[in-house]
């Protein structure tokens, strides 16, 4: 295949990355602590989530892109919702 565009914006080592069932919504975790919610059709950053006082380490989304997951070194995984752009709890 050949590459559509490039998601740019975390400013340090994407540790992970996931996408919905059909491939519009996109998300990262990364050493900047953040997760990143990408609109997968304009190549276009949604939101920049922020929360975790450490690395992403690991990140997952349902299938239809609308609730993620988020795990970190500071021993906390958030559960995101990534319509509204907001932390939903932190277990």
């Amino acid at each position: 295949g050949k590459e559509m565009f490039s998601l740019e914006g975390h400013t340090a080592r994407v540790q992970c990355c996931a996408m919905n069932a059909n491939g519009t919504v996109g998300m990262s975790g990364s050493n900047d602590m953040t997760v990143k919610v990408w609109d997968l059709v304009g190549g276009k950053e949604m939101f920049s989530l922020e929360g975790h006082t450490a690395r992403v380490q690991c990140c997952a989304m349902n299938a239809n892109g609308t609730v993620g997951m988020s795990g970190s070194n500071d021993m906390t995984v958030k559960v995101w919702d990534l319509v509204g752009g907001k932390e939903m709890f932190s277990l």
